[in-house]
This record gives C-alpha cells, sequence and structure tokens, in this order.
C-alpha cells in the first residue's frame, strides 16, 4: 500500500482512474439527461482522460506532476462534466505541496481543497451532481484520517462516494424523475475505483482501445425530452491562453450569454463551457482577453432530432463552404461540419462562431491574413459515429479535395466505418461554395423523396459532372493568398486591373474562367454563361450567393430570371471561409445544365 506519493506513483494512479472511465464510456452515455439529455457525458469525460493520457507525463515531484495533469485535462476537457472534473484536478494542482512526496495528511488536504475549485467553476451548482459526490469524496477521507492505515481511509471513502452517488438519483430533481443516477457523477466514482486501486495494489488498469464499433444510447427511447426544454440551442467551449479565468469580473461578464456556465482554469490556460443561442457574440467577447486555441459549438437541437426527431433514414453530412440557406438546412436536417478558419492566432468555427458579416467587419484591422483550415477531425468522428448509430445509412458531400484537406479529414473516419460493413458514402464534390450548395440541396430533396441510398448516390455524381459555378470577383487579392488560383497567373491580371470570372476545372481547382475590364463586365460574363448553358441543354437549377454584393445581386438574380425562365433555388450569403478567401463585392452563379450537352453550356 502507497503511503507516500511521488510524482510516479501518482501519474500511474491518474492513467488507472483514466482507464476505468473510458470503460464505462457507453454506460455514462446511455444515462446522460442532465443538465441536457444530449447523452455525451461518457463521450466527453473520455476525450478529457485520453488528453491526460496522451498529453501528461510523471514528473519529479508530484505537484510538478499535477500541473501536466491539469494543463492536459483543461485542453482535453468536452461538456460540463469534462470542464467541472478538469478544475478539479486543476485545484489538486494549485494546492498540492510542492515536496518530494505527497503524505497521507497531505493527500487528504488536497483533496478538500481541491472541491472548491470545481464548485466554483460552475454559475448555478445543483445538488445530486459531480460535485455532491467531490464533497462526499473529501469529507469521508477528512473524517476517517484518525485512522493508521491509509488502505482503511480509501475503503471507507468508496463505500461513501458509491453510497452518494447512488442517492443522486434522489437528491437531483432532473433526476428523480427518471430514477437515474447522475452521469457525471457516475464518471467521478469510475475515477476514483481505478485511482483507489492503483494505490492500494500498485496494479494498473488497463486502457482500452480507441472502440470502433457502434455506441447505443440505452435512454433514446425511454425519456420524453422535447426540443422546448432546450432554452439554449448551442452547447459552446473555448480554450484560450490566458489567465483571465481567475477573476470573477470575467465569469460575471459572460454569465448574460446563457446557462450552465463552467469557467475553469489557472495561471495558463482558461476553459469556458456554456449553454447559448449567441456563439458568435460569446466567442467575440471570450477574444478580447487571450488567443483561442480551441473552440467546440454543439447544436443540441439538432442532436435531439437525431436521436429523436429524425426525418429521414439517410443522414446528409456537408461541410460549412457549402453554401446553403439556413432555413434549408433546418428544413432538411442536413448535418453541416464546419470548417475552421485562423485570424490573428485565434481558431473560429465557420458560421458558427464566425460568419461573413462578422469576417468583413474585422477584416481591415486584422494583423495578419487569415487562413482557413479543414474541420476538427474529433468533431468528424464524433458526428459521424452519432449519426451511425441513429441512421441507416450516411452521404456525405466534400468541398473539391483539390481545394481543401476536409475530404482527406472525412475520409479518414468514413473509410473505417464502411469497412466495418456500415454504408456510408463520401463524394468529392469538386466544387463549392453555391456549386456544392446547389448539388447538397439536390441530395436533400432526394432524401425526402424516400429515394435509396445506392440511387442518391448515382444521381448527385451525374449532377456534379453538370454542376459548375462561375464567380465575379472584385479583386484578386485574396484568391491569391490563399492559394485558390494560380499565383503568376492572379499578379498578371491584378496589374492589369483586370476583372476576371472564377470558375474551378475538372479536377476542382480554381481558374480564371474569363475576364474583363471592369466589374459590370465581369458579371456579364457570368451571365453568358448561364445563358449558353441555357441555350444548349436548358438549366436544372441555379442559385446566385454574394459576399457583400447587395448592390449587385438584385440586379443579377433580375436577369437570370430572364433568361432561364425560372427563380433561383435561393439566394445566399457565402461562408466565411468563401469570404476570406474571395473578399468582398462578390457575386456567383451556379447552376447545373440540363442533361446530354456541356456543363459550360458551349458547344466543342
Amino acid at each position: 500500500m502507497e503511503t507516500q506519493i511521488n510524482g510516479t506513483v501518482l501519474y500511474n494512479a491518474f492513467l488507472s482512474g483514466a482507464a476505468e472511465v473510458k470503460k464505462a464510456r457507453q454506460y455514462m452515455n446511455s444515462i446522460n439527461i442532465f443538465p441536457v439529455p444530449d447523452g455525451d457525458t461518457g463521450t466527453n469525460l473520455d476525450s478529457m482522460m485520453q488528453y491526460i493520457i496522451d498529453e501528461a507525463a510523471a514528473m519529479a515531484s508530484p505537484k510538478e506532476t499535477m500541473e501536466s495533469i491539469a494543463d492536459a485535462a483543461l485542453v482535453g476537457a468536452r461538456g460540463n462534466s469534462g470542464i467541472i472534473f478538469a478544475e478539479y484536478i486543476n485545484g489538486m494542482s494549485l494546492e498540492m505541496d510542492p515536496d518530494p512526496v505527497l503524505s497521507v495528511d497531505g493527500f487528504i488536504r488536497t483533496m478538500e481543497k481541491a472541491v472548491p475549485y470545481a464548485t466554483k467553476a460552475i454559475s448555478d451548482p445543483v445538488e445530486g451532481t459531480m460535485i455532491t459526490v467531490m464533497q462526499q469524496w473529501a469529507e469521508s477521507l477528512k473524517k476517517t484520517m484518525h485512522l493508521e492505515e491509509f488502505g482503511l481511509i480509501l475503503d471507507q471513502a468508496m463505500v461513501s462516494v458509491e453510497k452518494t452517488l447512488a442517492q443522486t438519483a434522489r437528491l437531483n430533481p432532473f433526476l428523480r424523475r427518471d430514477n437515474v443516477i447522475d452521469s457525471g457523477a457516475k464518471g467521478f466514482v469510475c475515477f476514483l475505483e481505478g485511482f483507489v486501486e492503483y494505490l492500494r495494489s500498485g496494479r494498473a488498469a488497463e486502457i482500452p482501445a480507441e472502440e470502433t464499433g457502434t455506441l447505443h444510447f440505452d435512454f433514446v427511447d425511454s425519456h420524453d425530452h422535447g426540443e422546448e426544454a432546450l432554452a439554449h440551442r448551442f452547447c459552446t467551449e473555448a480554450l484560450i491562453d490566458s489567465d483571465v479565468g481567475l477573476r470573477e469580473s470575467f465569469r460575471q461578464e459572460l454569465a448574460p450569454f446563457g446557462d450552465s456556465l463552467i469557467v475553469a482554469g489557472n495561471s495558463r490556460k482558461t476553459r469556458v463551457h456554456i449553454h447559448t443561442n449567441d456563439p458568435m457574440g460569446l466567442i467575440r467577447t471570450v477574444s478580447k482577453y487571450g488567443t483561442i486555441t480551441q473552440q467546440k459549438i454543439d447544436d443540441m437541437v439538432r442532436e435531439h432530432q437525431v436521436i429523436h426527431a429524425r426525418r429521414h433514414s439517410i443522414a446528409l453530412v456537408v461541410d460549412s463552404v457549402a453554401d446553403i440557406p439556413p432555413e434549408m438546412v433546418e428544413e432538411h436536417q442536413i448535418h453541416v461540419i464546419p470548417l475552421q478558419v485562423m485570424i490573428d492566432g485565434s481558431v473560429y468555427l465557420d458560421g458558427l462562431s464566425m460568419n461573413a458579416e462578422g469576417y468583413y467587419a474585422i477584416a481591415d484591422s486584422v494583423r495578419e491574413p487569415p487562413t482557413s483550415s479543414l474541420p476538427n477531425g474529433k468533431h468528424i468522428e464524433s458526428t459521424l459515429m452519432l449519426l451511425r448509430e441513429f441512421y441507416d445509412s450516411i452521404i456525405v458531400l466534400s468541398i473539391s479535395k483539390a481545394l481543401s484537406g476536409t475530404y482527406g479529414a472525412f475520409e479518414k473516419v468514413v473509410s473505417k466505418m464502411a469497412a466495418e460493413g456500415y454504408p456510408v458514402d463520401l463524394i468529392d464534390t469538386r466544387l463549392n461554395s453555391g456549386a456544392q450548395g446547389l448539388v447538397s440541396v439536390h441530395a436533400a430533396r432526394l432524401i425526402a423523396q424516400g429515394r435509396s441510398h445506392d440511387d442518391i448516390v448515382q444521381s448527385v455524381r451525374d449532377t456534379v459532372e453538370r454542376t459548375q459555378i462561375f464567380v465575379s470577383v472584385s479583386s484578386l487579392k485574396p484568391m491569391i493568398r490563399s492559394g485558390r488560383i494560380n499565383p503568376r497567373v492572379g499578379r498578371v491580371l491584378d496589374a492589369l486591373n483586370l476583372k476576371p470570372v472564377i470558375s474551378l476545372d475538372d479536377e476542382g481547382k480554381g481558374i480564371v474562367g474569363d475576364k474583363a475590364f471592369s466589374l459590370a463586365g465581369s458579371e456579364r460574363k457570368v451571365l453568358a454563361k448561364l445563358e449558353a448553358a441555357q441555350k444548349n441543354t436548358g438549366v436544372e437549377a441555379y442559385n446566385v450567393v454574394h459576399g457583400r454584393g447587395d448592390s449587385r445581386v438584385d440586379d443579377v438574380v433580375r436577369r437570370c430570371v430572364e433568361i432561364t425562365g425560372k427563380q433561383p433555388e435561393y439566394v445566399t450569403g457565402v461562408s466565411t471561409v468563401i469570404a476570406v478567401n474571395a473578399g468582398e463585392n462578390t457575386v456567383a452563379v451556379s447552376y447545373t445544365a440540363g442533361k446530354g450537352g456541356n456543363v459550360d453550356g458551349t458547344d466543342h
């Protein structure tokens, strides 16, 4: 029995606790109904524990080891329970004595002093949660510290926390209705089981391999929690390189944005969690205090729909570059994976924490050229795994892989799912922006019609071949900077002050499709492409998208209606990624040509 805990012993005990949490992931998901029934407590705690396993290290002293563990926990923390747990761990690191070894008395004092950190992290603590069990753990250790054997102290404390865990079903009014224990509290007790077992025996629990199978959410049909119960739609989290989390004024500034506010941090990092209807405003406020190195924004309404209110048996997934009006995304329950946008060192999520208008508003003040990057791989995986559980099949439509690594990020997850026999197709649309959106809406409508998975995939592939986009841009500088068009060609055109029409070639690479001597001239070139297609094969469908092109878009739409004799499928603004890479005052027309002719409407 360890009675003198050094850095290595503490580290191994933590890994054993982490292993027990990971083993219980599915069960915790299945009982997760508080504070919202989103079935992800186990997944969130698993994520944090994996960060600790991957990033933390045994150091020379217990305190240094705890600091390493705390930093990893704050980076990996997800969801209410994850961030509360991370702040408890952070409290341990801050309160632990800087001695070479940790005595029994020092261990108990540390556990007691860590609890207020976790409690303070929550804006509105509720009885019968993880906090309740943490408090009982500390109280039980303190009450029995007079016992000579450390093993007896731990054993009695574990008996006490097990009883308290069972009582959470009664203490928490949200859980009492369904007679279920708190999922976060269960996670903490699982951790203690592995942690204590290592201290008692020196035997480390085996860390389970990453699961590749389907997760089962047992509560799906047993609880009736409607969307109306979700006062705030977006579960929003951010990690900042700042100590601002130590200030009470910071918490007070964030509180009006929503509920379930949790702030955890130390002198190096701060993590924020909140349920809000204004993630952009929240992130804008947080960004004032430091560099945002991570963000996660989950749409809890859409997650509820996946579990309880699916309209169709096939899930459609697109990335955020596909420009689709929000109302169509809602109507068809399209699942949108956001790309990331880097602005002055901080990361933003396209369409969630930064939109095109938000970017245009700050574009002139940014210190460095902004860049876009592919979606977070863990977010892709968690989204597709959730959809896999509740849909018969999945179709993923990606931005052209010649323009972005997004296709490759999707492919890593999709190929694994397909190898396991799940019906999923990933399609490189070789398109972007409005053209990608046009194909995506086509797929959504086929799903709504009840067409088979294979029929839809075939139709989408055929539609991709007949779909084109032509963009009238006011400046080539953003596209040159991003590499969307050949830099040499772009610089020549820019130097001559030519106004090009940008398009995509057969491989989905950006090209100069035409050029003019004025913006009005490039606009006429775009409309000429549509008119040629209409004369040659007819136009099945088209849309118009723009980036602060309000002064031009009405006239373009009017001309498109005259040319085709039909209204556009939709008119909408561009994504943040397109705004960054194409700049302001852009207007694009995308169309799907009729069958039997050339996609650009010309005769060759």
